[in-house]
């Protein structure tokens, strides 16, 4: 777990341990204000605005959606949270507070890369809610993740603008009423904001996130009994001997038996706890072969977990702008 309690956006990459303090509100969230920073998120913002300004085509913003992508429409103010109301079509559970609050931090990271044209303005909105334990209401069916997370991500869109529902202080309620229990301001999007909101992979992603937690924890687990079971069975600690590991190098196998190892050290040398195994050559499948087994875990984690810290930190949006453009 990351020791940080304030966690900056805009400022440097989030490992998959930043995400996860924040989502489990182990960690506060600040926006940077390094001037670089700013300056990306301002050139962009402006790039929209003068691109609607010029009746440049803009997909999304005075575009239709999807095949509707060839049709032109009036990019009037009314029409910026279009895709928030029809896409509020949402069944089912909720999703879990840390998965919601991962996906809202995820969505934080993508923007602040600085290529969406939204505004400062709009991280600040998604960093008061995450500080302030407003965490959006948002169903668990609804969406495959196909064009991007656009169902549930609608809904923590709109509850920045005080739509909708919310958990606050154990409570479910209007996220109208949280903002003015707060006295936080209803956030009023600009163009391309509610596209740039939903349009992408954050909701998957902060799920993602957890769910690699939940792994690792799960693998601790597993070796943790796995130990116990050599030790109540009066099994042999010859089957993790490190030469194992020297001949058949895959890191999980390494890892694992080295954990076994380090669990099963007594005060007694480990050739006096084996002399009093059990006769049989050598221990069940299920207990001697734990390394092999509990270490593809390992090994798959290794790269799971830098696939969605990739994604977590990447620009997930659609259209983008270049400032160096």
């Amino acid at each position: 777990m990351s020791r940080k309690t304030v966690v900056t956006v805009g400022q440097e990459h989030a490992p998959l341990e930043e995400i996860v303090a924040v989502a489990l509100g182990k960690a506060k969230v600040r926006v940077s204000k390094d001037r670089h920073f700013i300056k990306k998120m301002q050139q962009t913002q402006a790039m929209v605005l003068k691109a609607v300004e010029g009746d440049v085509v803009v997909y999304g913003v005075n575009t239709g959606f999807g095949k509707s992508c060839g049709k032109r429409v009036k990019a009037a103010t009314k029409k910026y949270a279009t895709p928030l109301a029809f896409h509020g079509c949402g069944t089912g559970d909720p999703v879990g507070i840390p998965e919601t609050r991962a996906a809202m931090f995820c969505r934080m990271l993508c923007l602040a890369q600085g290529y969406s044209g939204v505004s400062v303005e709009l991280l600040e909105q998604l960093a008061a809610f995450l500080n302030l334990g407003i965490t959006p209401v948002v169903p668990s069916e609804g969406s495959v993740g196909a064009s991007g997370d656009l169902t549930p991500m609608s809904y923590i869109a709109a509850c920045l603008e005080g739509k909708r529902e919310v958990f606050y202080r154990g409570r479910r309620m209007p996220a109208s009423r949280a903002l003015k229990m707060t006295n936080l301001p209803p956030y009023a999007f600009g163009p391309k904001e509610p596209l740039s909101m939903i349009n992408g992979t954050s909701t998957m992603t902060g799920i993602a996130v957890m769910a690699v937690r939940r792994a690792w924890k799960i693998l601790h687990a597993a070796v943790c009994a796995a130990a116990l079971s050599v030790h109540a069975f009066k099994g042999k600690v010859c089957h993790f001997h490190p030469m194992i590991g020297a001949v058949k190098p895959f890191p999980g196998q390494i890892f694992v038996a080295g954990r076994l190892r380090h669990l099963l050290e007594t005060k007694s040398d480990l050739s006096d706890l084996e002399e009093k195994s059990p006769d049989a050559l050598q221990d069940p499948y299920s207990m001697r072969c734990t390394p092999q087994i509990a270490g593809v875990l390992y090994d798959a984690l290794a790269w799971i977990g830098k696939w969605v810290e990739t994604e977590a930190n990447s620009s997930n949006d659609n259209p983008l702008f270049d400032p160096d453009t």
